[in-house]
């Protein structure tokens, strides 16, 4: 069932989303292939420390993205990979 509702404000997570539809956009990449430089580091501020003071890995909000990017219905996962969602679009 399409999400048909408008978004109601910028999220804080915006510039790292344009980031990660953007390199998705460029050619369907699996999750490895999106931990890259630009995107891990957009992804960094993201990251809290645990109960312990430890940082969580950032790789954890990279897959929390994705996943609120695939219910917004803006990507797809198909055969291992992340794709804009309606291309079907894999290499």
């Amino acid at each position: 069932m399409p999400n048909n509702k408008p978004p109601t404000a910028t999220s804080k997570y915006e510039a790292l989303d344009k980031l990660l539809v953007a390199r998705i956009a460029r050619a369907p990449a699996a999750f490895a292939q999106l931990q890259e430089g630009e995107i891990m580091a957009a992804a960094e501020p993201f990251t809290v420390p645990d109960r312990y003071g430890v940082m969580g890995p950032t790789w954890r909000i990279l897959d929390r993205r994705l996943q609120a990017l695939r219910k917004q219905e803006r990507i797809e996962h198909i055969k291992g990979l992340w794709c804009i969602k309606g291309t079907g679009r894999l290499l």
